[in-house]
């Protein structure tokens, strides 16, 4: 997602994507984001059976956003056990 607006992230709002070899939000704001957002959702890295990128990469990225908040939820990736990287980069 890039340069979007979200008021407010809540619980589960990703479960129905399964699981993801990368997962990524940049630029744009976040206002509100509950600790079970990522609930259901499992990023990590897929197999090459699954699809046929490049390289499998296992990552989730949020990047130059504004979280107006200035915090994150404790525990907003605790669910994502087979997660091989994370970047939050604010800006």
């Amino acid at each position: 997602m890039t340069a979007c607006v979200i008021y407010s992230i809540p619980a589960y709002a990703f479960a129905n994507l399964g699981s993801l070899d990368y997962f990524k939000i940049e630029k744009g704001r976040i206002d509100a984001i509950d600790g079970n957002a990522w609930l259901g959702l499992n990023v990590e890295k897929l197999s090459s059976d699954s699809h046929q990128f490049p390289r499998n990469l296992g990552r989730f990225e949020i990047s130059y956003c504004n979280i107006t908040t200035e915090t994150v939820p404790i525990g907003l990736l605790y669910n994502m056990k087979n997660l091989t990287s994370a970047v939050l980069r604010v800006g």
